[in-house]
């Protein structure tokens, strides 16, 4: 059996699963990590033939001393790309400290809540 490369693979699955439709608007959360930044790769690689709109998130923890190089990484991209980025900073500590969370339970709160705020306010259907 023959091997898909990645790109072929997720445009396979895409299709199959009708995961992303046509004239779609596609929301990437981009932590300028290899996992999100690939994903937003391949949305981007397959916008034209599926006439999509690839958008991007990136939700600054300020958590580690590194968080700002991840953000201007992630701005760089974008504008390389030609994707339309929006950038949230959040004190993590604060709303874990006022709700009574660990960090970590904190940082997905607020990274789900901006993320599906932002897909709602820009009607991303994906």
């Amino acid at each position: 059996m023959k091997q898909l490369s990645v790109f072929h693979q997720f445009l396979y699955t895409v299709e199959k699963h009708r995961l992303i439709e046509e004239r779609n608007k596609v929301l990437v959360a981009v932590s300028g990590g290899a996992d999100s930044v690939a994903a937003l790769d391949l949305v981007r690689i397959i916008a034209p033939k599926m006439r999509l709109r690839a958008l991007a998130i990136h939700i600054n923890h300020q958590l580690r001393k590194g968080a700002e190089k991840d953000e201007q990484f992630v701005r760089e991209l974008a504008q390389k790309w030609g994707v339309e980025l929006k950038v949230v900073r959040v004190n993590v500590r604060a709303y874990a400290r006022r709700n009574r969370l660990s960090i970590e339970d904190a940082a997905r709160r607020l990274r789900y809540l901006y993320f599906h705020r932002l897909a709602k306010k820009l009607k991303c259907e994906r």
